[in-house]
């Protein structure tokens, strides 16, 4: 049986759009896992009582800003690799908008000038739409083998986990509160929710290696 071996598409891609790719969802993958490090500090010590931890609700809040403005050079540049297929360039922009919104909710959180209610009323639209992105990158890179098979897959599962868990939290929430239903329904959607968190910066990191590597094989057939 005869062995052949499937290389990722990026023949036709600009050397300078890899590049962009490269350098920018370094950036975002880096300093979202040290975001969601903070958070978790955040939840697990500070918030529970020890306000030694408590800097890191704002320490979070300007790294997380860093990140999202990051992932928008790295979307764009995603975008023009993949040739702009079916709604990503939509995607792309709501993206783009979303997050520029969402940074500066970061920054006047900090600053104190506008409550965490009013960032978390902009913050939770926005992370949809980075999912929702995230899922048509995944989906079209697999399909167009621009990006390689294992991370278009993985792009497109936890864009679609996190997307999916939206309703069940959202039923959940509606539940009578400690009951069997709502932990059934809501534990599940919280999972998914959780999972796909943690893995975005992590796909970030796995496609800036990507582009530094475009010809290397992708998988073996035989």
């Amino acid at each position: 049986m005869s062995t052949t071996e499937a290389r990722t598409d990026l023949s036709g891609a600009d050397e300078h759009i890899r590049r962009r790719v490269e350098r920018w969802a370094l950036v975002a993958g880096v300093t979202g896992c040290t975001a969601n490090g903070l958070l978790l500090a955040l939840w697990t010590v500070a918030l529970p009582g020890n306000h030694s931890y408590d800097w890191t609700g704002p320490a979070n809040d300007v790294v997380g800003a860093v990140s999202t403005v990051a992932m928008i050079p790295m979307a764009m540049g995603v975008s023009d690799l993949l040739r702009r297929p079916g709604r990503l360039p939509l995607l792309t922009g709501a993206l783009i908008g979303g997050n520029c919104a969402l940074a500066c909710a970061s920054v006047l959180l900090v600053a104190q000038v506008i409550p965490f209610e009013v960032q978390a009323v902009v913050a939770i639209p926005v992370i949809l739409a980075q999912f929702a992105w995230l899922r048509s990158a995944g989906r079209w890179g697999r399909l167009t083998r621009r990006l390689p098979g294992r991370l278009g897959r993985v792009g497109e599962f936890a864009g679609t986990a996190a997307l999916a868990a939206v309703p069940l939290v959202g039923f959940a929430a509606l539940m009578p509160r400690g009951s069997t239903a709502q932990y059934v329904i809501g534990v599940p959607g919280a999972a998914l929710g959780l999972a796909a968190f943690a893995v975005f910066p992590v796909w970030q990191i796995a496609l800036s290696r990507a582009m530094g590597q475009p010809d290397r094989t992708r998988s073996r057939e035989g």
